[in-house]
């Protein structure tokens, strides 16, 4: 028994197969309890309602892995921000993954891996 849409209907579906998105529409995950629940407003597809557990975006937003870039879950963000959308020593890599800075940095911010802000002393 699957609850499809809305996690407050006392009706679902019997499924054998729940698709790729676990039977959910785009936009929801299926939760523990069985019920489909909305994802974080830019994921088309996501693992739960946190802003960094998208999958895939909604149009107009990009995906960025914002820690470590063998994540398969990220943030969609239609603004990057400060330091291209990832944390202090952290850069962008031309993947739009955000990776460490050079073990010579002690904070970075760019491109590069020798985009040193500080060095480490």
């Amino acid at each position: 028994f699957w609850h499809l849409e809305n996690p407050s209907d006392t009706k679902g579906q019997c499924m054998s197969d729940l698709g790729s998105n676990g039977g959910c529409q785009l936009n929801y995950f299926l939760a523990n309890t069985n019920e489909c629940h909305a994802c974080f407003s830019s994921c088309e597809t996501c693992t739960s309602t946190a802003s960094n557990a998208c999958l895939t975006c909604d149009s107009g937003t990009q995906f960025w892995h914002l820690e470590n870039p063998s994540d398969t879950q990220g943030q969609c963000l239609a603004d990057l921000g400060t330091n291209n959308g990832c944390q202090l020593n952290y850069y962008l890599a031309s993947s739009n993954q955000c990776h460490p800075c050079s073990a010579n940095c002690e904070t970075c911010s760019g491109l590069n891996v020798d985009d040193c802000l500080t060095c480490d002393s």
